[in-house]
């Protein structure tokens, strides 16, 4: 069995329970203490006993730590964010692509009967394309806000310090910066020709609503244009 320590072994004052002695002098964290950045370390503290006992349990002196970088540049989550929209983004195209694809070897005869199978593909058919241009929105307002804080908000900070003064400085973040938003355009630019060189199913057409007011109607012209 492991010896009990020194503080545990000796014997409390008369008459007083573990409640009613006195509470251990703990100090502040020390930084943490690592080999190299961003991964597992130590931090210690002192703790000491004033008294001849002190309250148990006696507070930890050392604990496991991460060293986080030192750069000021906090854009990791949103990077990550970026990329899984960009993944889902690409699932859900792959599965458009296969339900249009499906479609050529159909008529208007095939959708006189509605099986339940059928209803099912009529929901993909109609309504994942427009979650797509939901995901292409979410992905622009991502692409600007990483442009702006390398750019804008990181070369403006980058002669005086403060809030992302770092981002400038990582030629890889400049790179991601440029590329993603070419990337955005791109796909962008594919999805308005196929809107205007692919024709559409006739089942699948849904005519503009002309009673849409301003700015309804030009939200929903923007919003289609951004997709099949």
């Amino acid at each position: 069995a492991a010896a009990p320590s020194p503080a545990a072994a000796s014997p409390s004052p008369a008459g007083l329970t573990n409640s009613d002695l006195q509470d251990y002098s703990v100090k502040a964290w020390s930084p943490c203490t690592c080999y190299q950045q961003c991964t597992p370390g130590v931090r210690t503290r002192v703790v000491e006993c004033l008294t001849d006992k002190c309250k148990a349990p006696q507070p930890a002196s050392r604990e496991a730590c991460i060293c986080d970088h030192a750069a000021e540049c906090v854009i990791d989550d949103r990077i990550l964010a970026l990329l899984v929209i960009f993944f889902i983004q690409a699932f859900i195209a792959l599965i458009i692509f296969l339900c249009y694809f499906r479609t050529l070897s159909h008529t208007e005869d095939d959708f006189i009967i509605m099986t339940f199978r059928k209803r099912i593909g009529g929901l993909f058919y109609k309504q994942l394309p427009p979650f797509m241009r939901i995901l292409v929105l979410a992905q622009l307002f991502q692409v600007m806000w990483l442009v702006l804080d390398v750019w804008i908000i990181g070369s403006a900070a980058d002669k005086k310090g403060g809030y992302q003064s770092d981002c400038i400085a990582s030629k890889d973040l400049r790179l991601v910066s440029i590329v993603t938003p070419i990337l955005w355009v791109v796909q962008v630019a594919l999805g308005k020709c196929t809107k205007t060189y692919a024709r559409k199913p006739d089942w699948l057409y849904s005519p503009e609503r002309s009673s849409n007011a301003f700015p309804l109607k030009q939200l929903r012209m923007m919003f289609r244009c951004l997709g099949p």
